[in-house]
C-alpha cells in the first residue's frame, strides 16, 4: 500500500516537489497579474495558500469521514478523482487552451488534487498500517511501513543534467531486467 501510495496511484510527492514549476508553465502568473507578482512568485503563491487554506481544512473533513464513512469508502471515493485530476493536468499542460483557461484548468487540478489526496490516499494507508498489526509486532512493522514508502520516493534530481537522470533511471531498469532473467 505504501509503494501504490508513492508510484501507483498518487504521485503526490512529484506534484508536491513541482507544484510551483507546473503552476508557472500553466501560467498562474496571469490570474495574478493584478498582484504584480512574477511568474515564480505567483506560482509559490498559489502553492503555498492551496496548502494552508485548502489541505489544512481538508485533513479535519477527512478526519470526520473516516470515522463515519469508513475508510476503504473513503479511499475509493477519492481514487478516481486523484487520476482524473492528474489527467486534467496533464491535458492542460499538453494542450493550449489559451493562456487563462490553462492557468485555470492546471490550477483547479491542483488544489482538487491536494484536497482529495490528504483526505484520502493520504492518511489511509499510514492509518491502516498503524492498524493492521498485532500489538506484539506494531513498533517493528510501521518503520517498516514508513521505510517502504520513503524507499519508493522520487529520487532527488536536482541541479543533476538530464543525461544523468536518464541514465540513472535507465540503469534500474537494467538491473531489473537482469534480475527477472536469472529468476
Amino acid at each position: 500500500m505504501q509503494i501504490l501510495q508513492c508510484y501507483g496511484f498518487s504521485g503526490i510527492n512529484g506534484v508536491l516537489y513541482y507544484t510551483p514549476q507546473i503552476l508557472e508553465q500553466a501560467g498562474v502568473a496571469i490570474l495574478l497579474s493584478n498582484l504584480g507578482l512574477s511568474s515564480t512568485s505567483a506560482s509559490i503563491l498559489v502553492s503555498a495558500l492551496t496548502t494552508l487554506l485548502m489541505m489544512l481544512p481538508s485533513i479535519g473533513i477527512a478526519m470526520r469521514l473516516m470515522d463515519t464513512t469508513g475508510r476503504r469508502s473513503l479511499l475509493l471515493t477519492t481514487l478516481p478523482v486523484l487520476t482524473g485530476t492528474l489527467l486534467e493536468l496533464s491535458f492542460g499542460q499538453l494542450v493550449h487552451m489559451g493562456s487563462v483557461v490553462n492557468a485555470t484548468i492546471s490550477t483547479i487540478s491542483v488544489v482538487v488534487y491536494f484536497c482529495c489526496f490528504v483526505m484520502g490516499f493520504g492518511p489511509i494507508p499510514n492509518i491502516l498500517c498503524s492498524e493492521i498489526f498485532p500489538t506484539c509486532v506494531r513498533g517493528l512493522c510501521i518503520p517498516i511501513c514508513a521505510l517502504t514508502f520513503w524507499i519508493g520516493d522520487v529520487p532527488e534530481t536536482k541541479r543533476m543534467p538530464l543525461e544523468f537522470t536518464s541514465e540513472f533511471f535507465s540503469v534500474g531498469a537494467k538491473q531489473a531486467d537482469i534480475s527477472e532473467r536469472l529468476t
